[in-house]
This record gives C-alpha cells, structure tokens and sequence, in this order.
C-alpha cells in the first residue's frame, strides 16, 4: 500500500521539483503532468495491487506507474520521455507498456 504523501512526493520528485507550501498549486500541477490527482494515483495503484498484477508484472514501484501516467497524458516519444526522466529508451518503453496494459485491464472493474 502506498500513502497520498509517497505519491506527491515521488511525483513532484520526477517533475524536479520540491513540494511548496501551496498544496492548491501543486496539485495543479501534478494534474498538468500526470493527468489525474495524486488521490486517484493512489486508489490505481492500490487497484493494480490488490488484482495481483504488481506481482504479474514483476514491479513494485510506483515511478513505473508514473512514468506511463505521464506518458499518457503528454503522449510525447520515447526518446523524449526517458530523456527527461533519465533512463535508457528500452527500459523505459518495457515498464510504461506493462502499466498501460495493466490499467487498462481494470477496465472492468471500473465501468460498468
């Protein structure tokens, strides 16, 4: 289980920044990057946990889970993104596509 504080941490960590004393601007700004609430990063995760698929997918860390939020939220290239994140192209690229198929796969889970 992951806490609200772990996410905004490690969040507003990959976007290189430190967390400010207002909570409103961060939370806009981890919503520009990441395209949902940290609160909502927290129920996913707990999600992808629960089903199992954290251990189908060999991955207990929450930066994966980022690396793909962001990916699809600015859906920019590869090349890009691990450059910004610091990581090589085919690492990045192997963790964002496990994650994306393990969002996608609560789909029934969530809409009915």
């Amino acid at each position: 289980m992951v806490t609200l504080e772990e996410v905004e941490l490690i969040g507003y960590e990959l976007m290189g920044k430190k967390i400010t004393r207002r909570h409103d601007y961060f939370i806009r700004r981890f919503r520009g990057w990441y395209g949902i609430d940290p609160a909502v990063v927290v129920i996913l995760w707990n999600m992808l946990e629960t089903n199992g698929t954290c251990r189908k997918i060999r991955s207990d860390k929450i930066i994966h889970l980022m690396w793909a939020l962001h990916f699809l939220k600015d859906y920019g290239t590869e090349h890009q993104h691990s450059a910004l994140f610091n990581v090589d192209e085919k690492t990045y690229r192997k963790w964002i596509w496990l994650y994306i198929g393990a969002i996608s796969s609560l789909v029934h889970r969530i809409v009915s």
